[in-house]
């Protein structure tokens, strides 16, 4: 595998200060970072087994739906069909904006700029490109890495309400990393535990719906713990981040970051 380079030598895109590594794997990559999940990182992963335990990191399907407040993002409807024969079911309403998910690499755009590798919509809706299908096509398995950032900022007594505003930056991460004596490799994958779920299904029914439609950047929207916009966390992350929260960015979001 070929160094990458520092985040600090990444190209601009365009005159807006923001970096991009589009071209770091090459100008037809479809995976990103998943290009660093290879043969070798999983042999190496699986060395690491020692128990045997297996743990769902899947949430339920319909959680933290009350957060959306739109009849596309409203809850599915699980349909159960009861013959003589058998059994069979459907879904309707299964939007994908909840539960465990991934987000694809043609899920934002940059603006002006396209997006990931520089692709415009002709190239996602007519060549097929950058679809999460090639994700799984290549696998996703590898060293996980857990940093529990409540725990260390409980630890310390400054873990925030998880009805605040947490931003969880570079720095943060840094210094959980050398408490928790992390030896960071290529081609691991990050799991950040901010604790906002487990507080999320401890609420009761009235609660959770109390947080209905305020999934938005408005001053009274969502105020929870997550990632920060800023390039310096940018620069820190190496490989893949999975998040166990309701998403990996901070609530409220800001479109002026990043």
């Amino acid at each position: 595998m070929k160094e990458l380079p520092k985040f600090s030598d990444l190209p601009h895109v365009g005159q807006t200060g923001e970096r991009n590594a589009w071209e770091v794997f090459g100008r037809g990559d479809q995976l990103g970072t998943v290009n660093l999940l290879g043969a070798d990182q999983v042999k190496q992963a699986a060395l690491l087994v020692r128990t045997g335990k297996v743990i769902n990191l899947n949430l339920p399907l319909n959680y933290p739906t009350t957060l959306y407040d739109m009849p596309a993002r409203s809850g599915y409807k699980h349909h159960i069909e009861v013959s003589r024969a058998g059994r069979d079911d459907y879904l309707d309403n299964f939007a994908m904006q909840g539960s465990t998910q991934w987000d694809s690499l043609r899920h934002i755009r940059f603006r002006e700029f396209g997006y990931y590798g520089g692709r415009l919509d002709q190239d996602l809706d007519q060549k097929h490109e950058l679809g999460i299908e090639h994700w799984p096509r290549h696998g996703i398995i590898g060293r996980g890495i857990l940093l529990d950032v409540e725990r260390y900022l409980k630890e310390r007594g400054s873990l925030p309400s998880m009805t605040e505003k947490l931003s969880i930056g570079g720095d943060l991460l840094e210094e959980i990393a050398q408490a928790e004596r992390i030896d960071f490799r290529a081609g691991d994958i990050l799991l950040l535990r901010t604790g906002w779920m487990a507080w999320y299904k401890a609420l009761d029914a009235n609660s959770r719906e109390k947080l209905r439609g305020t999934l938005h950047p408005d001053p009274d929207g969502l105020r929870c713990p997550g990632l920060d916009a800023e390039q310096v966390t940018a620069a820190w992350i190496r490989t893949l981040t999975k998040n166990m929260s309701w998403a990996l960015s901070i609530g409220p979001f800001m479109g002026s970051s990043g």
